[in-house]
């Protein structure tokens, strides 16, 4: 399984058994797109850029440019727990 399909699975999930405001499931899906178009349009954006936690377009280059790490796309720390995390 991709990266992409747990992540909707877990979404799936949480929508079925969890009630949700409509105005956060929307809010986290506008900061999510603005997090992909950041980590893919090598603009460090300041807001952005300081959130903790976020992954940094210099996390997401390494994992386009060596294709064995870095899957997590927008939390950091999830590489840290698959141990998918690339070092140099």
């Amino acid at each position: 399984a991709t990266p992409f399909t747990i992540e909707c699975t877990l979404l799936a999930i949480i929508l079925i058994f969890m009630p949700i405001n409509l105005y956060a499931f929307w809010l986290f899906g506008l900061l999510r797109n603005l997090h992909e178009i950041h980590i893919h349009s090598n603009i460090e954006l300041p807001l952005l850029s300081k959130m903790p936690l976020l992954s940094k377009t210099k996390h997401h280059d390494d994992h386009h440019a060596h294709l064995d790490g870095n899957y997590a796309s927008t939390f950091v720390w999830m590489d840290r727990i698959f141990k998918t995390n690339f070092y140099k």
